[in-house]
């Protein structure tokens, strides 16, 4: 079970923290959990520092936006040259090990996070110890923005669903 944990940034926003997951392949794919790697309309991020990464989810009046990082990022997150395509009302950031793959069709994934999005009451979770989904509300294109610390590796990832 998640434990959910919010604080009040200000009027406009609350900050919940989802939880914990776990980077093993140096790579991060941001996607709707129903497409196939590779699928144009989801990402490839690397190289991405391995480690214990914290999901949050802010809610704020202009929509929502999910969030992970393992050490905050030098300098402003910048736009990914990648649009977060959404068909399942739900995108989440995923170890590239967890992430189904011909060669690896882990068929419990998809239903996982559907599991996730739709038991937690901020509609977001974490799947299997390797990555975490939130639900979009709506279906469409987002954009994802990218932190990076001095050598140049991802330590921040966030969706905005807005």
């Amino acid at each position: 079970m998640t434990q959910i944990l919010e604080k009040t940034v200000d009027q406009t926003s609350t900050v919940s923290q989802i939880g914990e997951f776990v980077v093993s392949s140096n790579k991060l794919i941001v996607s709707d959990p129903c497409y196939e790697k590779g699928t144009w309309c989801s990402g490839l991020i690397a190289p991405v520092k391995n480690g214990t990464w914290r999901a949050t989810i802010e809610i704020t009046d202009e929509g929502r936006a999910l969030t992970a990082k393992c050490e905050e990022p030098v300098g402003e997150m910048e736009e990914a040259p990648f649009e977060v395509g959404v068909d399942s009302a739900q995108a989440g950031i995923f170890c590239d090990s967890l992430y189904p793959s011909p060669e690896n069709p882990n068929r419990e994934f998809y239903e996982r996070c559907c599991e996730a999005t739709q038991t937690s009451p901020e509609s977001a979770g974490i799947v299997m110890g390797r990555g975490v989904v939130a639900n979009s509300q709506d279906d469409g294109s987002y954009s994802a923005f990218v932190g990076q610390d001095e050598k140049g590796a991802a330590v921040a990832v966030r969706i905005k669903f807005y």
